[in-house]
């Protein structure tokens, strides 16, 4: 083959090879390939929004911190005036009235002076059943007591125990939302004031529930509890309900146990002197 013959058949090949990268991109050139911006990713989760307070301590979830609301119910009572109204029972597996506590006490403007009416029944161990009713007044230094029984009534005086009028304190509802798991179930308006309904959906700490009369009761269980909460954190009202075990000489016995109390005539109760205060103070003074 001579060269003429040679060299169509060199320029053949090296335009078949350049068809061959164009198809491959064997072009070191990118100028169609799209660039790819890396995006963010989150890693916070968002925040919550935090449930507003319907009172002190109180969300729609239920009562979120016990100490506050029972702070703000001292406080907006404190130095004020009202009326308490409480009731305890304890009642046998088939419902026969074992023991029974009603009281009433009203407290007067500067929660000094009150005086209580408490009345018993039943065959509880405490307080002792031969007492029917016990009155006391205080004038804020002394407490006047009279106890009645069925055909005598006894006086006497002492200095006034502060730990009497801790029906009024904070205290006790401290230790009952703490007790209790609540949620507010709605709302209603008595007396022109705004009130939330709060029930109780579990017992988390039985140890913290009210003591009954019984001095001796586990397994607290079957728990019943309703309240009325205000904007302020005035517990208005409660209702307590549970069944528990007493053991008494190794023998067990099942109870059901209710406690309720209820404020009245916020900002308008008066306490007067009994009509026995006289009477009361003679037979102190004679025994001094």
């Amino acid at each position: 083959m001579n060269r003429s013959q040679l060299l169509p058949i060199v320029v053949a090949a090296v335009v078949v090879l350049a068809g061959c990268n164009a198809l491959t991109g064997g072009d070191d050139t990118e100028t169609d390939t799209p660039t790819v911006t890396p995006v963010d990713v989150p890693t916070d989760e968002p925040t919550a929004t935090p449930m507003p307070m319907l009172a002190p301590g109180l969300t729609e979830a239920g009562v979120v911190s016990a100490s506050d609301l029972a702070n703000a119910h001292e406080d907006a009572l404190d130095n004020g005036s009202y009326t308490i109204v409480s009731n305890s029972t304890v009642r046998d597996a088939n419902g026969t009235l074992r023991y029974q506590r009603n009281r009433i006490m009203r407290v007067s403007e500067g929660s000094e002076p009150f005086y209580a009416v408490s009345r018993y029944n039943g065959s509880g161990r405490q307080p002792v059943v031969t007492l029917q009713r016990i009155e006391r007044w205080s004038d804020g230094e002394r407490l006047y007591s009279a106890i009645v029984r069925e055909n005598e009534t006894r006086y006497s005086t002492s200095a006034l125990n502060r730990a009497f009028i801790s029906v009024q304190k904070g205290d006790q509802f401290l230790s009952l939302f703490t007790a209790l798991e609540t949620r507010v179930v709605g709302q209603e308006t008595r007396n022109g004031t705004e009130l939330y309904r709060v029930r109780a959906t579990n017992i988390t700490n039985p140890e913290y529930l009210p003591r009954s009369v019984l001095n001796t009761s586990k397994n607290p269980r079957n728990i019943s509890f309703r309240a009325l909460v205000d904007s302020e954190g005035i517990v208005q009202s409660y209702h307590l309900g549970y069944t528990t075990t007493e053991i008494n000489r190794g023998v067990e016995t099942t109870n059901r146990v209710t406690q309720s109390l209820r404020y009245t005539d916020i900002g308008s109760t008066t306490v007067e002197r009994p009509a026995w205060y006289e009477a009361a103070n003679r037979t102190t003074t004679a025994a001094g």
